[in-house]
């Protein structure tokens, strides 16, 4: 069976519940220290016509789907003609580094652990989105029996940049895999409803906040079989914790989507990306952006192959964001958006009940 991993957790536990994040920040860099980053090209435009057949549901074990398994697999053929210069790319990664932010925590919940993931601000007042795995720890910020502390940074290196509070996380995550993260079990499995968005409210520089944050809009229609898009995270499976906090850039690869899968039986809600240099513990958050610069899925889950050019790397849609959360919660995502003061107001008086719902 594949076993399904967590791409946006690098959990190492800590001898000494003394290590703060401020503090690991300053620790030197290893001589062996190293990053993948890998830069979109220029090249010549082309174009082409694909037609292709996608499937748009799956049953086998290793990928479950939150439905009823049906026998039956659909198949729909798409035609999508491509015009896509490499240059159109280039520009998209430019914009969409800018937009790729790393997220970091310490907790001692339940034993002293430390996290690190990305997330992509999808709009101009600091909004981010990321997994629900990367930003759980964000439900217990500020709660006196726990010493847990989450930042956002930014950079290559990442830096401390913004402090950040939980908007909104997926009560059906929180309700199917809170436990397993407390316990450090989470393996990932298949990215469903995996999803979670936090709001800038600080600085941790000293400069005061933007008005107007870099980010990278989510995709506003469906998405595509063979579309090329650019991959960007911070990845960081092979570097050691201080290597992370002191010395860690983002990955940027060139790639495309391979095939696409639904979980609500209409659209494509995650998508295959093939194994690349992204597809790495810390990446989970990111970005996988088209060349319109739009956002079309967020970095989700991945197998564990030793090679990360035959792992499996998925994402999860920009459209699926908005269908998770419209079943969730009986309202569009715009909702959430319109006031996002207002909804960090209103989701923290849910953290008690999501708090108990994932206690272990």
């Amino acid at each position: 069976m594949d076993f399904r991993l967590l791409l946006g957790f690098g959990f190492v536990t800590l001898i000494s519940l003394a290590v703060v994040l401020i503090e690991i920040f300053s620790v030197p860099i290893s001589q062996n220290a190293t990053a993948i980053s890998t830069p979109a090209s220029d090249g010549v435009s082309t174009t082409e016509t694909i037609e292709t057949k996608e499937l748009v549901q799956s049953t086998t074990t290793d990928q479950k789907i939150a439905q009823e398994p049906k026998d039956e697999v659909k198949e729909k053929v798409v035609k999508v003609e491509v015009a896509v210069s490499k240059s159109d790319l280039s520009l998209a990664a430019i914009k969409t580094r800018a937009a790729v932010v790393n997220v970091v925590c310490a907790s001692t919940l339940p034993i002293t652990t430390e996290m690190s993931g990305s997330g992509v601000i999808i709009d101009p007042r600091g909004i981010i989105v990321t997994n629900a795995h990367v930003a759980f720890y964000f439900l217990y910020m500020g709660d006196r029996d726990f010493d847990t502390n989450c930042i956002v940074r930014t950079g290559n290196p990442a830096k401390p940049a913004y402090i950040a509070k939980l908007m909104f996380i997926s009560p059906q995550w929180v309700a199917r895999n809170g436990i397993s993260v407390l316990r450090q079990m989470y393996t990932g499995v298949n990215g469903d409803y995996d999803y979670a968005f936090l709001f800038i409210t600080g600085s941790l520089t000293d400069d005061p906040l933007s008005e107007a944050f870099p980010y990278i809009p989510l995709n506003d229609s469906e998405t595509f079989v063979k579309e090329p898009v650019v991959i960007v995270g911070y990845a960081s499976e092979f570097l050691e914790w201080e290597q992370v906090a002191d010395s860690l850039y983002q990955t940027v690869v060139n790639g495309s989507i391979k095939s696409g899968e639904t979980f609500f039986g209409s659209g494509i809600d995650i998508v295959e990306l093939g194994g690349n240099a992204a597809a790495q513990h810390g990446s989970s958050g990111g970005a996988i952006v088209n060349a319109a610069g739009k956002l079309e899925a967020i970095i989700a889950v991945g197998t564990g192959e030793e090679n990360t050019a035959e792992r499996k790397f998925q994402g999860l849609t920009a459209q699926y964001l908005r269908r998770a959360y419209a079943k969730e919660e009986s309202k569009s995502l715009d909702t959430l958006f319109k006031d996002p003061e207002a909804s960090v107001r209103a989701f923290s008086v849910r953290f008690i009940e999501l708090q108990n719902i994932s206690a272990y």
